[in-house]
């Protein structure tokens, strides 16, 4: 008998030690399963990345939508203006979690 999965964590490295990637976030708010991500930095920081499955469909098109926006403008820091202003709505912390844990 298959047993279901309830979800998964994805840890991975960012060997730079950057806050979570514009890809993080499109990969928690598109992909079903993924229930968080926590990026660890080689500096030691630790990162975690989690989307409400009630969210992640309006913040996975929020964030491509803000993307596509910016990118003639921005270029290839396109992905990080488009982080910051679907994260930090009103200039305040909302619609997903994400905070560094060390």
């Amino acid at each position: 008998m298959a047993r279901e999965c309830g979800g998964v964590v994805l840890p991975h490295n960012h060997p730079a030690s950057v806050p979570p990637s514009y890809r993080d976030f499109l990969t928690a708010a598109s992909e079903e399963n993924v229930k968080a991500s926590v990026i660890l930095g080689h500096d030691g920081s630790v990162w975690f990345v989690s989307i409400p499955n009630h969210l992640s469909a309006a913040i996975a098109d929020a964030l491509e939508d803000a993307h596509n926006r910016l990118a003639a403008q921005y270029g290839e820091f396109a992905e990080v203006k488009a982080v910051g202003e679907i994260a930090f709505e009103n200039g305040k912390r909302n619609l997903f979690d994400f905070r560094r844990l060390r």
